[in-house]
Order: structure tokens, then C-alpha cells, then sequence
């Protein structure tokens, strides 16, 4: 029987390292190309598509940004290095899959509201086949 699973407890690893205070995760949002193959044969008069390449599209995270922590850092220096990293994302649940990939971190934005914590949120674009296992 098929359970909803609280996602509490989901740990991010990059290169390794968990990182720390991250608060939302979401992705990664895998995609297809379409290929339109409408034709003049088509007796429906309804475009037709296939897919083409696929893609593994974006990971969005957010964090509760310290200034002074290691894995923070760290990503800041990952994106100014152009880096390809590992990526892994490990759900709460002994014994469950978690993903894994390469991506390149293409954005890390900070925000800081008067009456909230500080924050960041960081976009990675997966580079190849994301992997379930």
C-alpha cells in the first residue's frame, strides 16, 4: 500500500557534504523536448509531437543563508568556479532511493528582510541523466 512520507529530514550533499539549513528543495524537474510532426496527411487537423531530448531540467533550493558556514561558502565559490559538482538529495526514509547528478549552480540569491531570517536561494541546472536509485 502506497504511503504519503513527511519530507522532513530530506538531506542536500554537495560534492560530499551536507549542506547545511536548507530549508526547501524542489526538483529536479526533468523534461522532453516536443518535435512537432504535423504533416498534410493528417486527417485530424491536430498538431502531433514526439519527444526529443531529455533534459533534467532544474533543482531550486533554499536555505537559511549563514555567512559563515562552510557549505555556504562553499557554493558561492562552486558558482564562481563555473564548477561541475555532484549533487545528491537524500529523503528521509531509511532504505529509499535518492537522486543523484552533476549540475552547475546557475544562481545563489540572498535576501534580507527586516523581520525574517536570512535567506538564500540557489538554482542548479542538472547537467545529464539524473539517476533514482
Amino acid at each position: 500500500m502506497a504511503t504519503a512520507r513527511a519530507a522532513i529530514g530530506t538531506l542536500l550533499q554537495h560534492n560530499g557534504a551536507t549542506v547545511a539549513l536548507v530549508s526547501d528543495i524542489e526538483g529536479p524537474a526533468m523534461k522532453g523536448d516536443t518535435i512537432d510532426i504535423t504533416n498534410h496527411s493528417d486527417p485530424i487537423n491536430y498538431k502531433q509531437f514526439i519527444v526529443g531530448l531529455l533534459e533534467g531540467g532544474d533543482v531550486k533550493i533554499k536555505i537559511f543563508f549563514d555567512p559563515l558556514e562552510g557549505t555556504h561558502t562553499d557554493l558561492i565559490t562552486s558558482m564562481n568556479n563555473r564548477a561541475l559538482d555532484t549533487w545528491t538529495i537524500v529523503p528521509p526514509v531509511a532504505g529509499t532511493p535518492s537522486w543523484s547528478f552533476t549540475g552547475v549552480l546557475t544562481q545563489f540569491e540572498t535576501t534580507f528582510k527586516v523581520n525574517a531570517a536570512i535567506e538564500g536561494t540557489i538554482t542548479v541546472k542538472v547537467s545529464g541523466q539524473p539517476t533514482f536509485a
